[in-house]
């Protein structure tokens, strides 16, 4: 399961590499189910690998967040 979950953290980090998105357009891209990729997110989170650091508005008028890779630490050299 962790080899699984490695691959689906890569796919996820390259997927933000183009700017933030929600959870929905991440699953959407990767053919993940929501709920799948709301725990990888999530994990990836704790792991402080991305964050999420502004919410959108759904379609709904829910606020969404909106995942992102973390600057690097040479990002801000």
């Amino acid at each position: 399961m962790k080899t699984l979950t490695g691959k689906d953290d890569a796919r996820i980090l390259r997927c933000l590499h183009s700017g933030p998105k929600t959870c929905k357009e991440v699953a959407d891209a990767l053919g993940l189910s929501y709920p799948r990729t709301t725990q990888l997110l999530e994990a990836l989170a704790r792991k402080q690998v991305i964050h999420s650091p502004r919410c959108a508005l759904s379609a709904q008028g829910r606020t969404v967040n909106l995942w992102a890779l973390r600057p690097s630490e040479t990002d801000s050299a």
